[in-house]
């Protein structure tokens, strides 16, 4: 029992770590806290911070600092006055931290992770130094030597030795995974550094001890845990080892003879372990949620202290030899008193009691345990009881703990020996020992053997003997092989079969637990008799075997279980896990274990997720037939459902070698299902590549703070645990592979997108570089850059990408595609965050109307992009607090209210060509650093692609984006504007500004279906027919070479200039217009113009041209936004339309008819024109008015004049 046990806790003890000053702990706890334990005034105080199950705690050396980590690869680091953290969470590493240690001086922090690294930190800044260790498995455990010249890591696959300095591999050592491949599991250094240990997993649950001048193992291994060793811990002095296991128990082992000294059982799996300062107590905890602290018994003087060689020979009967070596000694050192004591012990063996007695009085010249001792048997011997126990008590002044015990029970058998039963048996029953530490598997061991000598119960029966057979048979410590090396006292003293004791107890244990009718238990404690037992036991024992198994069979058949193996798969099939694996167990206990059992045993287990034990079962399945493949088919399975995905992919390879190598048709055909490898690379590297053409060229691992390229992506991807999963997983033809590759390769290549301001000198590409951004030099610019990556990172997304240093800006290359890609990286981003620097942290709603970030050219296209935002204010809280998963559905609103843009597009926006006027209005009041952005930053928004050449100017960029929209989508609209003309092509605006004012309205239904009736007449629909088929047959608006093709109704205009002696000074002229068909009006203008006069005439010609909009024949727009126009075909004319329809319905004709007169009282409206002066030949070029030039038809204008004016005119 636990000498104290701290109150009952909620969660798992995962880790507990003892202060250097011996009066505090620390506890890690699956909460997410740590508890900081006063041990002497019974105070706790809760530390919290961690977002995880906190998986390793460790103490500096001065106990100034705790290191905490926890299971999503954050580290924090507190200050043990305050319990406070010291640091910010540090994300540390990209999966769970397993292991922290400092090293005596305490410069630095080393941390050990399952993503295979080990990282080491300066204990003054908190920050990563060098590069992390590259491990290539699970990190377990990493531990400084004394000194701080190496540091151990122990990985899954190996243990490595490493100079933490110059990161140079010193040493490398398969250590357990030489043993049945298993895992290294923990490790630590003995004080004076000369040796290491190490523990393994349930396939090797063993210490190895190593020399570190050799590095080879020292000696036999420490045996007796059943299952995996969790934790070492080792005491100040080095001299005892404490070791936690998955069978719940807590051992004390001897490091000098590597044996087990105490065992101490939880209520369930034990984590962690560790001493006080002062040695005499143990402190554990796990699973059963307690922190329990246990007694270390003291080490006393040896019983015996013999030469291997004389013990051996002892051992073995061979008592002449012994003696002769013995005399040997005495004759070279007369004075050697321990000699006498041994030949005393073996000439008693010999019944030679004068010979005993007196090198027993010889050897307590000097007085010594081992004289007393010697000196009691041989009085004894003699049959002089009392003068036997006068030596007997003189020889526990030298006894404590374990060897008292041991040392009565000597006595007893002494007695026993004497003829003296009646006062043996009771001292064997009740030792006189008071120590609470007393060896019962030793008083158990003599009882039952001298029951057995005596050849009769005693004092009532067998049944006063259950304790002991109990003690013996289910102690964890009791093999065979175990007992004789432990009670070897009993052997040399005695010449016992200790072989027959073990064997009795557990036959006895076994028929006594059947008789109970627990019946698994007694194939358990009958298959461990087994598995322990020598080939000369097993033959000693047939006969009771054969019986046993009978009897066994025998309940299960009366139990409705006649045929064991079927009944368990019936319970398999049932899903009744427990049944399958109890009714499996029987049948491989009864020894009709087989491959095929174990297989079904593996699955039942793997049912409850009992993956170690699963596993356990497969690998046996493997060893007893290795040429099945089914073996390894639930060893893969057991593997992947563990996530220990780097096994299952080697094993499944190994399955399909062995249906390749197979001659059975049946496996020949099975093997066509599975799919290989190389097929499942293949398909990967193609959604790599899919996924890879929208990212952008660099991102940042928001994990370490370091750039990577594309291919550091790729490879990042290949060594990460999600793709070994994905290559675990699919292994069948019939799985829905590409689905699943996709899925798994978008969310891993998930990045998010900064979008901001550029405030002050902000990190260039140049300034990260080979650096993590978390260890740059504070400044404001670096700090959001820092903040950023922290919340991308917060938010789940390894990747981030920021315009200040993600892109090369020397790079004539790489700058100008990055531009024009910029778009498409935002659109496929899986976060936008947004950061308004200007916006302060108690802000509320209508906040974002006052920041600059809404009036920069840019940000447009990086708020329409993507499919979710996240706007932070400056302090990195989420904008009013909302922590939804995206702000464009949260503030709809107030994003239409301060954009001016339509809610439609800012949840669902398409790059593309529809309504370029808009979507030009939406950014003529934004502005950029560079001249030529304005123009850049629309690239995206209208989905083309033209060259990024900085230095042309802003009219030259805008006007190719310009010239690009007309000639893509013949849309005529973004010619509707007031202003500057540009020098590019004068059609086209000189800023983009102009865009910001209304486009022209649009008559009301009901205002023309008012025209419409008027003009019904025969006559005026024909020609109305004849007008909408030559405006229908009009070529479309083109633009090339910085020419506009600009279909129009051309009106021929005389210009006068109207004599304003205000204005003869200066840069504005007013002149008349006069056009034919048209009601005059006036223009003022920059331009002066060259006029006709009665004396003078002048050739130019002017036309006021109405721009033909096509959307006036209101014909069905089957255009899409991705799709070009260059090869349009327009629909049929409406005089091609039939004029046969159904009864009751509206012919075509008349369909038509009404369309023609509709599109004739659109004609007869308002409309803004165009005025046109011509330069050479055929080319005119537009002539700015400072209003809008609005025109009308004359009441007295034919339609058939209008359809005269119809033509095509070339705009420069």
């Amino acid at each position: 029992m636990p000498v104290r046990v701290a109150a009952a806790l909620e969660y798992t003890v995962y880790a507990v770590a003892a202060f250097p000053d011996g009066r505090r702990m620390v506890t890690a706890l699956g909460d997410n806290t740590l508890c900081l334990w006063d041990l002497k005034n019974d105070d706790v105080k809760k530390m919290e911070g961690h977002r995880g199950w906190v998986w390793t705690v460790g103490v500096s050396r001065d106990g100034r600092f705790i290191a905490s980590g926890d299971h999503n690869g954050e580290l924090i680091i507190w200050n043990v006055d305050t319990g406070k953290s010291l640091t910010q969470i540090v994300k540390a590493h990209s999966a769970a931290i397993s292991s922290v240690d400092f090293p005596q001086d305490g410069a630095v922090l080393a941390t050990g992770s399952v993503d295979k690294a080990t990282k080491l930190w300066s204990t003054e800044s908190w920050k990563q130094e060098g590069n992390p260790i590259d491990c290539g498995n699970y990190v377990h455990c990493i531990r400084y030597s004394p000194s701080g010249e190496h540091l151990a890591i122990a990985t899954s696959g190996d243990v490595q030795i490493w100079n933490p300095c110059s990161r140079e591999r010193i040493k490398t050592l398969k250590a357990h995974a030489a043993f049945n491949s298993a895992w290294n599991y923990s490790l630590l250094w003995t004080p004076d550094g000369r040796q290491f240990l190490t523990a393994g997993s349930s396939l090797d649950p063993t210490i190895r001890e190593w020399n570190t001048s050799t590095w080879e193992q020292v000696g036999h291994p420490c045996r007796g845990s059943t299952k995996g060793i969790n934790t070492l811990a080792i005491n100040s002095a080095g001299t005892l080892v404490a070791s936690t296991s998955h069978d719940y128990h807590v051992r004390l082992w001897r490091l000098s003879d590597r044996r087990l000294v105490a065992s101490y059982k939880h209520s369930h799996t034990v984590c962690c372990v560790t001493f006080s300062t002062d040695g005499k107590h143990i402190l554990s905890g796990g699973l059963d949620k307690k922190i329990s602290q246990w007694a270390v018994p003291s080490l006393d003087s040896k019983i015996l202290d013999m030469d291997s060689i004389t013990r051996n020979a002892c051992i073995t009967g061979d008592l002449d030899a012994a003696e002769e070596l013995l005399t040997q000694r005495i004759e070279a050192d007369k004075n050697d008193h321990n000699a006498y004591a041994n030949r005393s012990f073996v000439r008693a063996r010999k019944d030679n009691w004068d010979g005993a007695l007196c090198d027993a009085l010889k050897s307590v010249a000097t007085p010594s345990l081992t004289g007393y001792l010697s000196r009691g048997i041989a009085l004894c011997g003699k049959k002089e009881i009392q003068d036997a126990m006068k030596e007997f008590n003189l020889a526990t002044m030298f006894t404590d703990g374990h060897s008292k015990t041991i040392l009565l029970l000597i006595k007893a058998i002494a007695l026993f020996n004497a003829k003296q039963n009646c006062e043996a048996i009771p001292r064997i029953q009740q030792p006189p020992d008071t120590s609470p530490n007393a060896d019962s598997l030793a008083c158990s061991i003599v009882e039952l053997y001298l029951d057995n000598l005596d050849g009769a119960p005693r004092n009532g029966g067998w049944g006063n003997l259950t304790a002991a057979v109990n003690t013996i048979a289910s102690s964890s410590e009791s093999t065979c092989s175990a007992i004789c090396t432990e009670y070897e006292h009993f052997i040399v003293l005695f010449g016992w079969d200790l072989k027959l004791v073990w064997q009795i107890a557990n036959q006895r244990r076994c028929d006594a637990i059947l008789q109970t009718g627990e019946i698994r238990e007694a194939l358990e404690s009958y298959r461990y008799m087994m598995d322990m037992s020598d080939e000369a036991t097993k033959l000693n024992c047939l006969a009771w075997s054969i019986t046993f198994e009978q009897a066994c069979r025998a309940h299960y058949t009366a139990k409705g279980f006649a045929n064991i193996v079927a009944s368990g798969d019936a319970a398999f099939d049932a899903n009744n896990y427990d049944e399958a694996i109890e009714l499996y167990s029987a049948a491989i206990n009864l020894d009709s274990a087989s491959d095929t059992i174990f297989i079904k045993r593996s699955k039942a287990k793997s049912g409850q997720r009992l993956w170690e034990d699963a596993l356990l079962d497969a690998q046996e399945a493997i060893k007893l037939n290795p040429f099945n493949y089914l073996g390894y088919q639930v060893k893969y399975a057991v593997l992947h459902a563990a996530q220990h995905y780097d096994e299952a992919i080697e094993v499944f390879q190994i399955m399909l070698s062995k249906l390749d190598n197979s001659s059975d048709p049946q496996q020949q055909e099975l093997r066509q299902q599975y799919v290989s490898r190389s097929d499942i690379e293949i398909d990967i590297q193609t959604a790599i590549r899919a996924r890879m053409e929208h990212t952008p060229t660099r991102l940042i691992d928001t994990s370490t703070g370091r750039l990577y390229d594309r291919n550091a992506q790729r490879e990042a991807f290949e060594t990460s645990t999600e793709y070994k999963e994905l290559l675990s997983s699919i292994t069948k033809l019939t799985d829905p592979r590409m689905e699943r590759i996709r899925k798994v390769v978008v969310k891993f290549f998930g990045y998010v997108m900064l979008s901001h301001r550029w405030e002050g000198k902000e990190p260039l590409l140049h300034d990260i570089q080979s650096k993590s951004v978390y260890e740059l030099n504070l400044v404001d610019s670096v700090r959001k850059l820092q903040r950023f990556c922290e919340t991308a990172r917060d938010a789940g997304y390894r990747w981030a990408w920021s315009d200040t240093c993600c892109i090369n800006k020397t790079d004539t290359v790489e700058l100008p595609e990055s531009i024009t890609s910029m778009f498409r990286w935002y659109q496929h981003s899986a976060l936008t965050i947004v950061y308004l620097s200007d916006v302060l942290p108690l802000s509320g709603s209508g906040a974002l109307a006052s920041s600059k970030w809404i009036t920069r050219g840019w940000t447009l296209q990086e708020l329409l992009a993507p499919n979710i935002i996240l706007f932070y204010r400056s302090n990195w809280t989420p904008y009013l607090d909302d922590h939804s998963d995206n702000h464009k559905e949260f503030i709809m609103k107030e994003l239409k209210d301060v954009t001016g843009i339509d809610s439609r597009f800012h949840v669902a926006f398409r790059p593309g060509m529809r309504d370029p006027r808009e979507k030009l209005q939406w950014a003529s009041k934004r502005i950029t650093e560079k001249p030529e952005d304005i123009a850049y930053s629309l690239f995206g928004i209208f989905g083309v692609h033209l060259p990024v050449i900085y230095g042309e100017n802003k009219q030259k960029a805008l006007g190719r984006l310009l010239e690009e929209i007309v000639a893509q989508s013949r849309d005529i609209s973004v010619l509707d504007w007031v202003g500057k003309s540009s020098e590019f092509n004068s059609c086209l605006p000189a800023d983009i500004t102009p865009y910001g004012d209304p486009s022209s309205p649009c008559l009301s239904d009901d205002e023309i279906q008012t025209s419409v009736s008027s003009l019904h007449d025969a006559g005026a629909e024909r020609v109305a027919l004849e007008l909408y088929d030559k405006l229908h047959d009009t070529s479309l608006p083109g633009f090339s070479n910085r020419r506009l093709r600009l279909p129009c109704i051309a009106f021929v205009t005389k210009v006068r200039r109207r004599r304003d002696p205000d204005q003869d000074q200066g840069t504005s002229f007013t002149y008349e217009i006069k056009a034919d068909g048209l009601h005059d009006l006036g223009i003022t203008t920059e331009v002066k113009l060259v006029q006709s006069s009665r004396t003078r005439f002048v050739s130019q010609k002017f036309l006021l041209v109405r721009p033909w909009d096509r959307r006036l024949l209101e014909l069905p727009d089957f255009s899409d936004d991705t799709d070009s126009v260059d090869d349009w075909t327009p629909p049929p004319s409406p005089s091609l339309d039939s004029s046969d329809g159904f009864p009751g319905e509206q012919s075509a004709g008349s369909q038509s008819s009404e369309r023609a007169l509709r599109l004739i009282a659109r004609l007869k409206q308002p409309f803004r024109a165009f005025l046109l002066a011509q330069k050479c030949g055929e080319e005119y070029t537009r002539i700015m008015s400072d209003h809008d030039i609005i025109a009308q038809v004359k009441e007295t204008t034919s339609i058939r004049d209008m359809m005269d004016c119809v033509m095509t005119v070339e705009v420069v």
